[in-house]
């Protein structure tokens, strides 16, 4: 619905109507036409079919006819129109590393059919919340942008949501240009710096968990995990760990000869104030030789034949069987075999 649109005779409407592309029903002022040379937009009014104005403009241009007939065609095709409540992304012009702030983005839905963002495109340190959205008609979808930066230095670059609307044109906003300040450095943290294994058997393992926490603002990256501990085992050497997480590492030990453990681990990072943490770590290794009477079968290796006789024995008072002499085959027995098991009887 055009109003009050032009001042002027019938061939200046139609001279107007080819050079602004204007398609709409035009209103002739009541002015008789001989007054005006040329027309003036002044009014237009884009109504949608349940007689609700969705668009109005008063100008005297032309610059808006593309969101008008934007909004007529999305009216007649259901399709969406998307307005962006940013033009560009301002985080300040200053911010330290290590620091978070936040923008909030409303992506407003005009048109007459849904619009879903499938994803988005940004700069490395930039998070769009959420990532993926839906807005429907008459809409509007608060989403939040928000910068992280890692590294001092100077920032800006370009923000896309993601879409496959043909209807609607790409929306990307720029973010102006900033200054990251400061020096971001990690901060180790060692849950527990000692451990004890106690005391172990002879050619068995045990291991103890050691978590390395990253409480600084920087990543914190492990150079190496030195030990000249020969029975002493890592399940990695070398990670990275983002700032407010963790990393667990197994330490096995594995004795091969009767000893006592005693020595440390050393963790090297890029920690500027603790380059070097020592983990102190102690146990022992002991040799528990097999009871020969648990070689039920005599074949010299206590084994599982010997087992098998064991179980059909258990809960009797087969002295045999009774390897703690007390009148009855039970769990103190069955204990008894297994530190055996596996073990020469000779």
């Amino acid at each position: 619905m055009v109003l009050d649109t032009y001042n002027g005779t019938p061939l200046q409407a139609e001279s107007y109507r080819q050079f602004t592309g204007v398609t709409a029903p035009m209103l002739r002022s009541a002015s008789n036409g001989t007054d005006y040379a040329g027309a003036r937009l002044e009014d237009i009014v884009v109504v949608d079919q349940d007689h609700v104005v969705r668009l109005w403009f008063n100008a005297s241009g032309t610059d808006q006819f593309p969101k008008i007939n934007q909004m007529i065609d999305a009216l007649i095709n259901a399709d969406p129109v998307i307005d962006l409540s940013l033009r560009s992304v301002y985080f300040g012009t200053t911010i330290n590393a290590g620091q978070s702030k936040t923008v909030n983005l409303n992506v407003v839905n005009t048109g007459n059919g849904p619009f879903e963002v499938t994803g988005y495109k940004a700069p490395n340190d930039v998070v769009i919340e959420p990532a993926k959205f839906t807005v429907n008609k008459g809409e509007t979808k608060v989403v939040k942008v928000i910068y992280s930066p890692t590294q001092p230095g100077s920032f800006t670059g370009t923000i896309e949501l993601e879409h496959s609307n043909g209807a609607v044109d790409q929306l990307q906003i720029p973010i102006l240009k900033l200054t990251v300040e400061g020096q971001v450095s990690p901060s180790i943290v060692v849950a527990q710096e000692s451990f004890d294994f106690g005391q172990i058997e002879l050619n068995k393992s045990t291991q103890k968990t050691i978590t390395i926490r990253n409480d600084g603002p920087g990543v914190l990256n492990v150079s190496n995990i030195q030990t000249d501990l020969s029975d002493i085992s890592l399940s990695t050497t070398q990670f990275s760990v983002p700032a407010g997480s963790s990393k667990d590492i197994t330490i096995t030990y594995n004795p091969k000869a009767e000893s006592t453990l005693s020595g440390t681990i050393n963790i090297l990072s890029d920690d500027p104030n603790k380059g070097t943490i020592n983990v102190t770590l102690s146990g022992s290794a002991i040799f528990i030789p097999a009871d020969p009477r648990a070689d039920f079968n005599g074949s010299g290796t206590i084994d599982f034949p010997d087992f098998l006789s064991f179980a059909q024995a258990f809960g009797t008072n087969d002295a045999t069987y009774d390897l703690n002499n007390n009148g009855q085959v039970d769990f103190p027995d069955f204990l008894t075999f297994v530190q055996s098991f596996g073990k020469s009887a000779r």
